[in-house]
């Protein structure tokens, strides 16, 4: 009897080992997107981050024109805006920088956004953005920018 009582004790015993082992180690020591993005629920929208210019007083400034490089590679990844597009970015002074679907999922990269005015560069400001299973987020820099 004594046998049989082991037995089943040992057994209960490693079956809580294998529990413990396997159980989930904290998000913190996740790397970006290491869960499996086919399990995440995502939202249908469209997440565009913008940089927001102004003057001291808080008006839209109407650049002439802007870049968005990528600082590793040195690429312009600027994406061009219709006439009407860019006349409306002027007006409320908010300038695309990124946008789901610009990076790969569980990717990071390193943004600048380059303002012009007169022909002169009054912007050179540095992003990092980030994109997990669903959407992109801004992980550094000042999406509201005072110029003037």
């Amino acid at each position: 009897m004594k046998k049989a009582f082991k037995l089943p004790t040992y057994a209960c015993v490693l079956l809580m080992s294998i529990g413990l082992l396997s159980c989930g180690k904290d998000d913190a020591d996740d790397p970006v997107g290491s869960e499996d993005c086919a399990i995440v629920g995502c939202t249908e929208e469209l997440v565009t981050i913008t940089i927001n210019v102004r003057d001291p007083d808080g008006n839209p400034i109407a650049l002439d024109d802007f870049k968005v490089m990528d600082i590793v590679t040195g690429a312009d990844v600027t994406v061009m805006l219709s006439p009407a597009a860019f006349l409306m970015a002027q007006q409320i002074g908010s300038y695309r920088l990124a946008q789901d679907g610009d990076l790969s999922i569980s990717t990071t990269k390193s943004l600048r956004f380059q303002g012009f005015l007169e022909g002169k560069e009054v912007i050179n400001e540095d992003y990092i953005v980030q994109m997990d299973c669903c959407h992109i987020s801004l992980t550094s820099g000042d999406h509201n920018l005072t110029i003037g």
